[in-house]
This record gives C-alpha cells, sequence and structure tokens, in this order.
C-alpha cells in the first residue's frame, strides 16, 4: 500500500500516537518528511479547532448567563397599609341615569422596556356577592378607543380578605401568555369589571383600594383620607352607556417586565480574554506551520 494510504488512515483516527519520527507501524514502512510533516499540520489543525470550539463555547455560556433576562417591578403605586386603615371602593352595578356601570380602568403608564409578565392589584374581598366571577382585562392605550390584548376571568374569592389585605397581600396576575412588549412611555390600561351581567339594583364585586386612613383628624372627629396620586395614568369608570367618568384618586396595582439584562463588566472581560487566548493560538500555530514547510 502506498504511503498516501497510511496518510489517509492516521488523518482519519485523528491522532498520531501510532507514527513515531517519519516511521508508520501499520503499514511498517518510511514516509517521507514532507508526508509528515503535512500529516502532522492536518493533526495539528484539528486539535487547535477542537480547543477554539471549547474556548469559543465555554466564553459565550458565560456571558449567555450573566446577561440572562430578569423580571423586575416596573410601576408601583400600592398604599401602605401599615400605615392606616384602607380605603377601598367596590366594584359594583347599578342603575344610574347614566347606565349601570360596567368596571374601572386604571392607566398605566411603563417605565421599562420588556415583556410584561404580571400585575398585582390591591383588591378586598367583599363581604357577601352575588357574583362569581369578576374580569381583569389588558388593553393597549386608554379605556375609550384602545386595543383589547386579554382578559382572565378570576373568582371573587380570589381577592383577599380584609385582613389579609390589611396585611399587606395582592391579587397577582400573570399576564405572560398575552404576550405584551413594553416601552418606556407606552400606556395601557388596567380593566376590572363585572362580566356576568346580573339584573338587579346593585351588584357588589371586589373592592378596589384607592387610599387609607391617616393619622390625623379632621373638623367632624374622622381620620383624614390619604389616596393615591400615580404620575403615570388615572382612573377611570366605565358605564353601560360608553360614557366615562375620571375618578379623584387612584387605584393600587404593580407591574412586572422581564428586562433583557446587560452582561456585567466581568463578562465581558472573559470574552476578550477568550478571544486573546484563541488570538495567540493562531499565531502560534501559523508560526509552527511555517517552521515545518521550511523543515520539509
Amino acid at each position: 500500500m502506498p504511503p498516501e494510504s497510511c496518510a489517509r488512515t492516521i488523518q482519519d483516527r485523528h491522532s498520531l500516537s501510532p507514527c513515531g519520527p517519519n516511521y508508520c507501524p501499520m503499514e511498517r514502512v518510511f514516509l517521507r518528511p514532507e508526508l509528515y510533516a503535512r500529516i502532522s499540520l492536518q493533526q495539528g489543525s484539528y486539535k487547535m479547532l477542537t480547543k477554539m470550539r471549547l474556548l469559543v463555547g465555554l466564553c459565550a455560556s458565560m456571558v449567555t448567563t450573566s446577561a440572562s433576562a430578569a423580571v423586575v417591578i416596573d410601576q408601583s403605586n400600592l398604599v401602605d397599609p401599615s400605615k392606616g386603615n384602607l380605603l377601598f371602593s367596590p366594584l359594583y352595578q347599578s342603575l344610574s341615569s347614566r347606565g349601570t356601570q360596567q368596571g374601572q380602568g386604571q392607566m398605566v403608564r411603563a417605565g421599562r422596556a420588556g415583556l410584561l409578565t404580571a400585575i398585582e392589584l390591591q383588591l378586598v374581598a367583599p363581604v357577601a356577592s352575588p357574583l362569581d366571577t369578576f374580569a381583569v382585562s389588558l388593553i393597549h392605550g386608554p379605556l375609550n378607543g384602545g386595543r383589547f390584548i386579554g382578559r382572565l376571568d378570576l373568582p371573587v374569592s380570589a381577592a383577599p380578605s380584609l385582613d389579609q389585605a390589611q396585611a399587606g397581600a395582592l391579587l397577582r396576575l400573570d399576564v405572560s401568555a398575552f404576550d405584551y412588549h413594553v416601552v418606556p412611555g407606552q400606556e395601557f390600561t388596567l380593566f376590572t369589571s363585572i362580566q356576568n351581567g346580573i339584573s338587579s339594583q346593585y351588584n357588589h364585586g371586589p373592592n378596589l383600594v384607592w387610599g387609607r386612613e391617616g393619622e390625623q383628624l379632621d373638623e367632624y372627629g374622622y381620620p383624614t383620607q390619604i389616596g393615591l396620586a400615580y404620575d403615570g395614568g388615572y382612573n377611570r369608570i366605565l358605564f353601560g352607556t360608553g360614557v366615562t367618568a375620571e375618578t379623584l384618586y387612584d387605584r393600587g396595582f404593580r407591574t412586572f417586565v422581564d428586562v433583557p439584562s446587560v452582561p456585567e463588566p466581568k463578562a465581558w472581560a472573559m470574552l476578550m480574554t477568550g478571544f486573546g487566548l484563541i488570538g495567540a493560538m493562531i499565531r502560534r500555530r501559523r508560526r509552527t506551520t511555517s517552521s515545518l514547510r521550511l523543515t520539509a
């Protein structure tokens, strides 16, 4: 068998361990120096490529781990119940000159870019209610004229009791399935409504928290009222006739956004070090290649 066949056999096995200097025991023939140099170059290139792949993969995994997304609080407009008793108003249906109330919408202005993953509402469950469910809808833009994104139907019992709400409990809703991405300054509405349409004079749903009692007393001897004031939006009531009316105070809520994190400086340092080592290996290999070619 000619020496070239031995070279192919060695190349396929990716190892020079069976061969000594200029000698291949598998064929029991001596190889020409230039052929042995060619085999050495091929095997060395393969080993260097394997090391480069491992090094690049390690650096990339470090940066990817460091730059994984993080869920953070974006907007928060909550009453601190530890400073006073909660003040709330019911979500209800009542027959009035404006028609039956359909729900209340709290506008929110996003402060971060990312996926809206969850919202928390500061609610208090009613003592008794003929309603079984209520709904929380996400609307892109204002309550009137906005674009519907999605809705979650919830049992009235999902709202925290008064004792739980007074201890700080919130109703948390996962809205990641809506795939709603926000950017800073983008406005959307959290619309809480009664959906089953029970026909009665007064249908009482969950209570929406809007403030707390203050430490001081007013001129009539009652505790002062401290309401929520949110700079990024407002709360409006929607009536069955399509008319909306802005309320005096905002409602308690909190939103969460999944924000892609920026790689940490140490991750960038590791990546740059890895590329530097790869460059050094390439330069070293070029010098070795040139030396072998001159020798051959």
